[in-house]
């Protein structure tokens, strides 16, 4: 999963959200004695259905800004449903997908426009920091180990 963060970026804007959004399955803060379960279950329904799945490019404004509302409102709920042992890296997923989304805003959900805006080399150049890697690297062993989602999957 976290691979494809790294190599959505290089593709084109449909694959860089699908990473995200499945990077941000993996993370995010809750209390809940069953939270791993939710999270999971969650994390499972956006790795078979992530509203970015068939983004190609060719889609009108208003198609990409229904994926990006309903994939915030997905966002929003992994938050709320992750184990504490992945908050921290939750955290820095959740602020990386709102910059991600406040960029496709700022750039009118324009795939094309969006992909060559400063704000998605910045986002490039997070998604490859250490720091980065170093979360994506834990999410997805949680992943695996915890809710039987690999990075092939």
């Amino acid at each position: 999963m976290y691979q494809r963060i790294n190599s959505g970026f290089g593709r084109r804007l449909g694959l860089a959200a699908v990473s995200v959004v499945l990077f941000s399955v993996s993370s995010c803060g809750g209390d809940d004695g069953d939270s791993s379960a939710d999270f999971c279950e969650l994390a499972t329904k956006l790795e078979e259905e992530s509203p970015f799945e068939n983004l190609t490019g060719d889609e009108s404004p208003d198609e990409v800004k229904a994926a990006m509302d309903e994939m915030v409102k997905d966002v929003n709920a992994l938050d709320k449903s992750a184990p504490d042992e992945i908050a921290e890296e939750a955290a820095l997923v959740k602020e990386a997908f709102t910059e991600f989304a406040d960029a496709m805003a700022d750039n009118d959900y324009d795939l094309t426009k969006a992909v060559q805006s400063p704000e998605f080399a910045e986002l490039s150049e997070k998604f490859d920091s250490d720091e980065f890697t170093e979360a994506g690297e834990k999410l997805d062993d949680y992943l695996a180990t915890d809710c039987g989602i690999t990075s092939g999957s």
